[in-house]
């Protein structure tokens, strides 16, 4: 029953010692920090060519995959 107690204490102990307090961060000087520069706006306009691709029929016509016979469900064992 004494070594029950003794590995009992040294487990508190363990426990304990992983709750010690870290020191504190130093605190940080507000001024000394230095602000990023905003970006300039670009006045490059970019264009967007989905929507004109996605509604030429001549193209979406020559672009698309040849539609395949499906083969019919054979009969027999299985």
């Amino acid at each position: 029953m004494r070594k029950f107690y003794l590995i009992l204490i040294l487990l508190f102990s363990i426990l304990l010692a992983g709750c010690k307090a870290s020191p504190a961060p130093a605190p940080v000087d507000e001024a000394a920090v230095e602000p990023s520069p905003v970006p300039a706006p670009s006045t490059v306009e970019e264009v967007d060519y989905c929507v004109s691709c996605h509604t030429d029929k001549e193209q979406l016509i020559s672009t698309a995959k040849p539609v395949l016979a499906a083969e019919s469900e054979s009969r027999g064992v299985g």
